[in-house]
């Protein structure tokens, strides 16, 4: 796995991603939904980790890897760093059980008890190599099969810091496996009411931002004026009439705020 894997959690997540604009959630999903639509192939796919984004995660990435490996070589281990991603690796375990797994789900909070955990650490028998066996075989009943050798090549892992970063890459690609296992399944249904979904949505954008055609209507109207142009300075012959920017809005009449 990458440096890439694992935490830190992404600036986009949590706080700053309830922060962003409900506008902008709208038309990413629209967007979503009409390119899934259009393209029966659509898969979403890990971020290039040679973008300048891959590269400033990585110098992070590598800054927080390296403080958990400085907790686990003090003496006792310092497991503060530890128990937060496994923490971390129990919440997306639980989101990845299936909504009907209540079983599995119950097995997950009984035996990744992070109260225990923290007894065990003060009694020096915390088994870090035993959670990691049964994160792993977790996973392998989760996962897509195309993802075992990955996941089981973990366990041949003895540096600790190597097993968790691991561990993180594995779980993004099975979290990326069950988003495009939903796009899938999602896709019929949408293509059968693609249409009003995409002009209600579109209603409902312009609802909340009246102002939001305007530059799509400013560049129309320039469009108009450079068409015109260019059809008068044509020989007769070849001259066209271009279609009035009124005669084009009409044809925007059903998606226009009511």
């Amino acid at each position: 796995m990458s440096e890439n894997s694992g935490p830190p959690k992404s600036p986009h997540s949590g706080d700053a991603m309830a922060a962003a604009s409900s506008d902008l959630d709208e038309q990413s999903r629209l967007q979503l939904a009409h390119e899934l639509c259009m393209n029966e192939n659509l898969e979403m796919a890990m971020p290039d980790p040679n973008s300048i984004y891959g590269h400033v995660k990585q110098i992070v990435h590598r800054a927080f890897w390296d403080s958990v490996r400085a907790g686990l070589q003090k003496s006792p281990p310092d497991y503060e760093h530890s128990l937060r991603l496994i923490a971390e690796i129990k919440g997306i375990l639980l989101d990845l059980v299936p909504a009907g797994a209540q079983r599995a789900k119950n097995q997950i909070n009984e035996v990744m008890d992070l109260d225990l955990y923290k007894q065990q650490i003060e009694n020096e028998s915390f088994n870090l190599q035993g959670v990691v066996k049964f994160v792993v075989e977790l996973m392998l009943g989760l996962c897509a099969p195309a993802r075992d050798p990955t996941i089981r090549s973990i366990l041949s892992q003895s540096d600790p810091v190597e097993v968790f970063r691991e561990v993180f890459g594995a779980l993004d690609l099975m979290r990326l496996d069950l988003v495009n296992y939903q796009l899938r399944s999602l896709r019929p249904a949408l293509l059968a009411n693609s249409v009003q979904y995409e002009q209600d949505k579109f209603r409902s954008l312009l609802a909340n931002n009246p102002a939001g055609l305007d530059r799509t209507k400013q560049w129309l109207g320039d469009t108009e004026r450079r068409m015109r142009l260019a059809i008068s300075q044509c020989p007769p012959l070849l001259s066209l009439t271009a279609p009035s920017y009124a005669s084009f809005r009409r044809r925007w009449t059903p998606y226009r705020r009511r």
